[in-house]
């Protein structure tokens, strides 16, 4: 994995903030499918809450205060003066389209009032497209230090990147305090259904990609939510609505989208029919997703029979507590093609996980013209890891991320096994390739030929190294074969 970092400078999504959102105005009604009774009820923050009702717990009730929204309302588009509170946004592609043109646009279906934020188009291709909230007129009522995440209704189908925006990633032209390397916004990834459904998010899902200025996220500080599609989702067509703060801890296993008909996946399943639903918010409490549902501890034990015991399993699932989305979206066959092309790549870079460093590395990879991740005096940052992580800016992203001190102890990843499976997490979880990390490939479906690309595609693909490549695949149908599930197609790069 050498050469895979060089991709994500130029295809990290710059968020662009609109700091004003000024000249908004309301535009021509269109069909929405939201139908009555989809508005949260009271608890873990939802919307609904009667006049005078009360939170679930923690903060300040704002309902019957004038300019407030019940509970921990943000934005109900029920309200039109919610509407100024919301814009669209996207990147400079010529030729590309996008509905609204400029300003927010509101839509109602014709038999109820239920009021939607909407946005359309295509053939944006750098960063993409989508809707701003400037949640100001919440914080103005509410104590934004008091909660654990955020919940919404939503409508796709849409691979939805949700930012929470931070004045520490913002350039000092939007707003913000970020001097030099900015908008590496804190943030995750949640997979729209084609039905509107409630979708809960823990701040502790949202990251920095790790290109920018390492920024401590905190709820408090929050200026602006982002809804936004990648440039590998044209055309796109999502809908927001009923956004709110909830004050819940995570379900056991790590926080996932919470909603109406168990859209909920705990461990961070997000968006899953069928899935788990928390309680509160037009959920019911049901079992709790497991990575061990996933996969095995037999099961690994059975693909990798010779590996360095450095590789336990237990290290990695402590990793997949931190990155709580991984193997965690969609339907329990494409949650385990997930899992074996993480791990078809993995035994690849690792032969099978023998290797903890790399063998024979070419020197200390050290990028000196790097600023934001300078090298340590006397470390190296050769590959290291199940998917052997090498330069200082990846090892420096990593750490930022991670909350370890990975540049200037790149060791650590050869010497923490939770450590080095969360390194490996990190790369497939946040960085992109074509617009989209290995972990959204998977999960979108898109094959896993694109996920080699992620990983090592300048090396390896276009002829680059096919006997790479053709072990890579020949890995990942054999542990889809121990898995039981089809491997699909699109499986070379």
């Amino acid at each position: 994995m050498k050469y895979a970092s060089a991709l994500r400078s130029t295809t990290i999504a710059l968020t662009a903030l609109v700091a004003a959102l000024a000249s908004c105005t309301n535009g021509s009604f269109g069909q929405n499918e939201e139908t009555a009774g989809a508005t949260a009820t009271a608890g873990a923050g939802g919307l609904g809450a009667s006049a005078g009702g009360a939170p679930a717990s923690g903060g300040a009730s704002t309902a019957g205060v004038p300019g407030c929204l019940p509970g921990y309302g943000i934005s109900d588009l029920e309200q039109t003066s919610e509407w100024a509170s919301w814009s669209t946004t996207h990147d400079t592609t010529a030729g590309g389209t996008q509905t609204p043109a400029a300003a927010f646009m509101a839509e109602v279906a014709p038999t109820a009032e239920h009021y939607a934020a909407h946005t359309t188009g295509t053939g944006f291709t750098d960063w993409g497209a989508g809707l701003v909230l400037n949640p100001a007129s919440a914080k103005k009522c509410l104590d934004f230090s008091k909660f654990t995440g955020v919940k919404f209704r939503a409508k796709g189908p849409a691979n939805l990147i949700v930012a929470a925006q931070v004045p520490g990633v913002l350039p000092t032209t939007s707003g913000g305090t970020c001097t030099a390397n900015c908008y590496d916004s804190h943030k995750t990834t949640v997979v729209v259904g084609a039905d509107f459904a409630d979708y809960t998010l823990y701040w502790s899902q949202f990251v920095q990609a790790g290109f920018g200025t390492p920024v401590v996220f905190k709820g408090a500080d929050v200026t602006a939510f982002d809804f936004e599609v990648g440039p590998g989702d044209m055309p796109f067509n999502f809908w927001i609505d009923n956004v709110a703060f909830i004050d819940t801890p995570p379900v056991s296993g790590g926080g996932g989208a919470t909603g109406a008909g168990g859209t909920t996946g705990a461990s961070g399943s997000t968006g899953v029919a069928g899935s788990v639903a928390s309680a509160g918010a037009g959920g019911s409490t049901g079992p709790t997703h497991k990575f061990s549902d996933v996969l095995t501890e037999q099961q690994f034990n059975g693909m990798f029979p010779n590996r360095n015991q450095f590789y336990s399993y237990a290290g990695l699932s402590a990793a997949v507590n931190k990155y709580n989305l991984f193997a965690a979206v969609g339907d329990l066959a494409t949650q385990r093609r997930e899992v074996a092309a993480f791990l078809a790549n993995v035994a690849r870079e690792t032969a099978s996980l023998k290797y903890i460093d790399e063998v024979s590395p070419q020197g200390i990879y050290c990028d000196s013209t790097n600023t934001t991740y300078k090298c340590a005096s006397g470390q190296d940052y050769h590959g290291r890891g199940p998917l052997q992580i090498s330069w200082n800016y990846n090892y420096g992203a990593a750490g930022a991320a991670l909350g370890a001190p990975l540049l200037a102890n790149p060791a650590l990843v050869s010497s923490d096994a939770t450590i080095a499976w969360e390194t490996a997490l990190w790369f497939w979880m946040t960085v992109t390739s074509g617009g989209r990390t290995a972990h959204t490939i998977m999960v979108q479906g898109a094959g896993f030929g694109l996920t080699i690309n992620a990983i090592n595609g300048q090396v390896e693909c276009n002829g680059g190294n096919s006997q790479a490549v053709n072990d890579r695949v020949n890995f990942y149908k054999n542990f889809c074969g121990q898995l039981g599930v089809d491997p699909g197609t699109n499986l070379t790069c």
